[in-house]
């Protein structure tokens, strides 16, 4: 307020600007605002406190609800990502225990098979056409944003005919509506490549060799995503039948170990991956390694992989 105006009240701050004053009248109302806010608030911690002494007399059947609830949505999660991927439930065995009866799925069709019917050759890996989730995955949600696209481009034509708005643009609408549904054609044509994987009983070690660019990185990473989706309950993104030695555990050094904070180069990070490797592993152990030729020359490798 400003000298100008006159009347009863609390002086609360006064500054340059002016003062704040709060009327006698309003002292009283304030008053039983704060106290219902007050009564509010010790109501509201009343309520918690009860609902929380409730909560404590079966905190340890909430918590076991908890848990097997989300066991029941990773199941739920599993199903879906494998129907959705038409992805084969593999047959995941322990080395020289061959004759069980396993259960093979695909596209959400179950039917009982055994390993009798893999093929006659003794198989230790046997992946025919399988595919690296996230390229399979990427693949279709461009396919789905593609489509989606068109969608968007037809209603948008059928509005402007109902409304007769923008008809001159109406040529170059359609122009674009063929190119998205060509696009599309494409896409469901461009599928990713898969890699079949057939690996001999009695193989323990393999080298897989190629230009670059020619698919060697993804083709390991695609078997060891494989293992790792098979021990958690996940079918495989490959076609019937598959078979997948329980490994104890995967390691790989896949990539440029390079650390500036490290003071590792290229070659000291891949030697202290492939150490690590080395004391952790058994020959039970799925072990991938990349770029293995970048470690020096024949004579320098053979010195390094000979001891794993």
């Amino acid at each position: 307020m400003d000298n100008s105006s006159f009347f009863d009240g609390l002086l609360l701050s006064r500054s340059d600007a002016g003062s704040m004053i709060e009327p006698i009248v309003a002292v009283p109302l304030n008053d039983e605002l704060q106290e219902s806010r007050a009564l509010v608030a010790k109501a509201e911690l009343d309520v918690l406190s009860k609902l929380t002494d409730k909560i404590r007399l079966d905190l340890d059947s909430i918590q076991n609800l908890l848990q097997e609830t989300i066991k029941l949505d990773k199941i739920a999660a599993r199903a879906k990502y494998s129907i959705a991927y038409d992805g084969t439930f593999p047959d995941l065995y322990l080395p020289n225990f061959e004759n069980e009866t396993v259960t093979s799925a695909t596209g959400g069709s179950i039917k009982q098979i055994s390993s009798a019917q893999l093929p006659k050759k003794a198989w230790k890996l046997y992946m025919p056409n399988a595919y690296h989730p996230l390229l399979l995955q990427r693949h279709q949600e461009n396919i789905h944003r593609a489509k989606r696209d068109v969608a968007s481009a037809t209603a948008e034509i059928r509005r402007r005919r109902i409304y007769g708005q923008d008809i001159a643009e109406e040529d170059q609408l359609a122009s674009d509506l063929d190119s998205m549904k060509l696009r599309v054609s494409q896409l469901e044509k461009d599928q990713p490549v898969p890699v079949d994987f057939m690996i001999a009983e009695e193989t323990t070690v393999l080298v897989i060799t190629g230009p670059n660019t020619g698919g060697k990185t993804i083709s390991l990473k695609t078997v060891g995503l494989a293992s790792l989706m098979a021990k958690i309950g996940l079918y495989i993104l490959a076609s019937e039948p598959v078979k997948i030695p329980w490994f104890n555990a995967v390691y790989a050094d896949i990539g440029d170990e390079q650390s500036l904070t490290q003071s590792l180069s290229t070659f000291s990070g891949h030697l202290k991956q492939i150490g690590a490797i080395r004391a952790e592993s058994t020959s039970e152990s799925l072990v991938l390694l990349d770029e293995v030729s970048s470690l020096g020359t024949i004579v320098d490798v053979r010195c390094i992989l000979v001891p794993i």
